[in-house]
């Protein structure tokens, strides 16, 4: 079973006509009734299609996929106006669409949450200032610097402390780069995860994703 939801909020442009700024939404999947559990946890999975359409691959799949092993899923894409504010505004407004879809969803605990490419700096911003009971980062930016003139207007940088479950996903080769690179893996942090994949989706990503949630309680 699975419920979707959508938010649209109208604006009037100058001439005082509506105009259709954003449009978030959610679906929420419940547990299997084959699982042979129910997870209390809920598993978020993040995009924003309009800003980074690669940040919606596979994550349907995902969503999808968990129901079958017990756990409630939540599929949403958020959609913010895109001005030419600064990226932190940017970033405040995605965080508010997702915090407005997570209560929507009625997601019964801090969820674990899932993102994917430029998507991941949205996911970063929500737990900066949200509890979340994890976070899994596939295929991200290497920095916050590379998405800067390319999707944003201005540099974000991030200071939350890594003492929670995080999870960083990737191809091999890629996964190895960004040790080099991304300042979650460079923390030393044991609460961080460098989960290396040779392909991404597929069975193996999910097997990993698995193991990864049974490894942190989840």
């Amino acid at each position: 079973m699975w419920v979707r939801h959508h938010r649209v909020l109208i604006r009037s442009s100058s001439s005082g006509t509506a105009t259709k700024r954003y449009a978030s939404s959610h679906i929420k999947r419940h547990p299997s009734p084959s699982a042979v559990r129910e997870v209390p946890t809920p598993l978020v999975f993040l995009s924003a299609r309009s800003w980074d359409s690669n940040s919606d691959t596979g994550m349907r799949h995902l969503a999808s996929w968990f129901p079958e092993w017990g756990y409630t899923t939540i599929e949403i894409d958020v959609d913010v106006e895109n001005s030419n504010d600064d990226s932190t505004s940017l970033m405040s407004r995605f965080e508010e669409e997702l915090g407005s879809q997570i209560r929507l969803a009625d997601a019964p605990w801090p969820p674990v949450l899932f993102a994917r490419s430029a998507g991941s700096l949205i996911a970063q911003t929500y737990i900066s200032s949200n509890p979340s009971s994890g976070l899994c980062l596939i295929s991200p930016p290497f920095s916050n610097a590379d998405v800067q003139n390319v999707r944003m207007t201005t540099r974000v940088d991030y200071t939350f402390e890594p003492k929670f479950p995080i999870a960083i996903l990737d191809e091999t080769e890629r996964l190895a780069k960004l040790q080099a690179h991304h300042r979650l893996l460079q923390s030393n942090s044991p609460w961080v995860s460098a989960l290396p994949v040779n392909t991404l989706g597929g069975q193996e990503m999910v097997n990993i994703l698995e193991r990864w949630l049974d490894d942190i309680g989840v």
